[in-house]
C-alpha cells in the first residue's frame, strides 16, 4: 500500500458492561522494531453516531474506522493496537494489538 492512502478498519464490539459515557478510542498502526507511531487517531465508537450511555452491553456491533496512511511511510509490517480511555474520569480503560499488517 503506498503512502497517502486509507487503512480502512472494519471493528466487531461486545461489551459486557456499559461504557463510561465519555469513552473513546486511540488507534494507533506503530511500528514494532522503532516503537514508533506512524499515525495514531482519538476517535470515537460508531464514529459518534451512538454515544457510549446508548449501548448497551451484550449486542454486536460493527464499527468502521480509517487511518490515512504518510506518504514516508516505509514498506515493513506494523502492528494496529486499539486503547479505551475515559477523558472525564483521565483513566485508561484496556488496550489491545488486534492485528498486524504489511505493506
Amino acid at each position: 500500500m503506498p503512502g497517502n492512502q486509507n487503512l480502512i478498519l472494519t471493528l466487531y464490539w461486545k461489551f459486557l458492561t456499559p461504557l463510561p459515557p465519555d469513552a473513546f478510542l486511540k488507534i494507533n498502526l506503530g511500528d514494532r522494531s522503532t516503537n514508533t507511531s506512524v499515525v495514531e487517531k482519538d476517535t470515537f465508537l460508531l464514529n459518534e453516531y451512538a454515544p457510549p450511555e446508548k449501548i448497551k452491553p451484550n449486542p454486536m456491533l460493527w464499527d468502521v474506522h480509517q487511518l490515512k496512511i504518510p506518504l514516508t511511510t516505509s514498506t515493513k509490517r506494523y502492528q494496529i493496537n486499539i486503547a479505551w480511555f475515559s477523558r472525564e474520569q483521565a483513566k485508561f480503560l484496556g488496550q489491545a494489538v488486534i492485528s498486524e499488517v504489511e505493506f
